[in-house]
């Protein structure tokens, strides 16, 4: 039995603030995680969704742009695109990400167990309503202190005129939280 998913969060701006990999050991820890919680009920308590994402296929893909690109370290190992349905596919890309028998070349990161390059899992509704999640209290310290504690392994990470930067670009986002609407 495949286990579906009815919520996602995408961490948007840690893809921004964060100077490289890999991620200090604070990331998704029990503090961490209930900041997110706390971000994302406030998003939901408190906004509106800024769209709803259709998903007839019960299905989701996350990547970057274009095919589903990764690295192996098997240099033979390739998804055959062209040949092959979307159903094979979209179940052999399910595999390497949740059951791979591949190792994986991730950029600036050890890690050959998983890939960074794509995403990929059930879903188990065909609505979801997406949410902007910001911060709590529009306040550029506890927004830097935020990426450069949970997220940054550089002591001092990058100086607040680089946060304020994306402050001016994104506002106080951290990500976006895709929500299983109320089925009718």
């Amino acid at each position: 039995m495949i286990p579906f998913k009815d919520s996602f969060f995408l961490d948007f701006c840690a893809g921004i603030n964060v100077a490289n990999f890999p991620l200090n050991k604070k990331t998704s820890n029990k503090n961490h995680l209930k900041i997110i919680n706390d971000l994302v009920t406030n998003s939901i308590n408190n906004t509106d969704p800024i769209f709803t994402l259709s998903t007839p296929s019960n299905s989701l893909l996350f990547m970057e742009a274009g095919d589903v690109l990764f690295n192996s370290k098997d240099e033979n190992f390739k998804v055959d695109y062209k040949n092959k349905t979307t159903k094979e596919i979209f179940n052999e890309l399910y595999n390497l990400c949740h059951y791979p028998e591949i190792k994986f070349l991730n950029f600036e990161h050890g890690s050959e167990e998983f890939t960074f390059d794509f995403y990929i899992d059930f879903l188990e509704n065909q609505k979801y309503e997406v949410y902007k999640v910001e911060s709590i209290d529009k306040d550029l310290d506890f927004y830097r202190d935020y990426y450069v504690n949970y997220y940054d392994p550089l002591p001092d990470g990058h100086d607040k005129d680089f946060f304020q930067s994306t402050i001016d670009t994104y506002g106080y986002l951290h990500g976006y939280y895709i929500k299983a609407s109320k089925q009718k």
